[in-house]
């Protein structure tokens, strides 16, 4: 799977409201549901909105909703999120966040999981629950003081 046929599949995944209501049959292909499960981290959550299914490219694309309740930023690494289903890890084969949620706000974010890790196809159905893997990081802080 190249780059820009993952990035042509985010495009049409965040286009498809108004796709849908305009040319309904251009998205007869893409199945799509919003589940709306929840993920619980001890400072954050992470909820999926909306999942769509390429099935000739094997890929699923979710729409986040990252919402930090607490008063400090929550900052994480956009290209390591992954999808449980089940026992079952999917990481991501191309994300579009932004790796900061702000403090008492939400942020929106996306990302595809493609096949299996050695390359089979994983033929996963939009109608599992899905557990959010967000792997954190902790930013460096520098002061830098004028001489």
């Amino acid at each position: 799977m190249t780059p820009e046929v993952l990035l042509g599949l985010l495009d049409r995944a965040k286009s498809f409201r108004l796709v849908a209501d305009q040319y309904p049959e251009a998205v007869q292909q893409i199945e799509h549901a919003a589940p709306g499960d929840v993920t619980l981290y001890r400072d954050f959550r992470i909820t999926v909105e909306e999942v769509f299914r390429f099935d000739p490219e094997d890929t699923l694309v979710f729409k986040l909703r990252l919402e930090n309740a607490g008063e400090s930023e929550v900052v994480y690494q956009p290209q390591r999120l992954a999808a449980r289903v089940g026992q079952n890890v999917y990481h991501a084969s191309i994300t579009d966040a932004s790796g900061i949620i702000p403090p008492q706000a939400s942020a929106t974010g996306y990302f595809a999981i493609t096949g299996t890790p050695n390359g089979g196809r994983a033929n996963i159905s939009i109608k599992n629950r899905f557990s959010i893997i967000v792997p954190r990081v902790e930013r460096d802080v520098k002061l830098i003081l004028p001489e």
